[in-house]
């Protein structure tokens, strides 16, 4: 069965948003570089992987079903913020727009019946569970520390420890 346009649509929208949040990862990351926050830089750089994984898996599956790839047009990101927190929602508000496209390509395939696609998306989430809890544990500390910088000194002593150490 062809793929439908809709969904090769979907799928190269999220190529892109994968793409672009790996860029900003990148980007947020060396803007931490610069700050008293810099240990937070290693957690995105980690981030910026996973997003990059994420991007060659739907690439793959998207090359496997219709024999090309998909045109990648990613704007620069977002290099220059006011402040930690500001860094922070704007990887976060990312992530979600990620999850949100990821479910309408979920719901796409299953209303248009497309089962090789819906095979793709849960192999694809079960493998990703250990990235997302570690995911999920990134958005759960940053959301914490936006509210208290203080405890971001802390978290962010923790995190450069933490990921030092892991490296050796």
């Amino acid at each position: 069965m062809a793929i439908r346009n809709n969904i090769q649509s979907a799928i190269g929208q999220i190529i892109n948003k994968k793409w672009y949040a790996c860029y900003s990862f990148l980007a947020v990351a060396e803007w931490f570089e610069n700050t008293p926050y810099n240990g937070f830089s290693k957690l995105l750089l980690k981030n910026a992987e996973i997003e990059q994984w994420h991007a060659k898996q739907f690439s793959n599956y998207l090359k496997q079903r219709t024999g090309t790839g998909n045109e990648i047009s990613i704007k620069a990101p977002k290099s220059d913020f006011k402040s930690a927190p500001e860094a922070f929602d704007y990887i976060l508000d990312q992530k979600k727009d990620i999850s949100k496209n990821e479910r309408k390509l979920y719901a796409l395939a299953s209303k248009g019946k497309d089962y090789k696609t819906i095979e793709f998306l849960l192999q694809l989430f079960q493998e990703m569970v250990p990235k997302k809890k570690n995911s999920q544990h990134f958005t759960s500390k940053i959301t914490f520390v936006k509210d208290n910088m203080t405890t971001g000194l802390h978290l962010n002593y923790k995190t450069k420890t933490k990921y030092t150490m892991a490296s050796n």
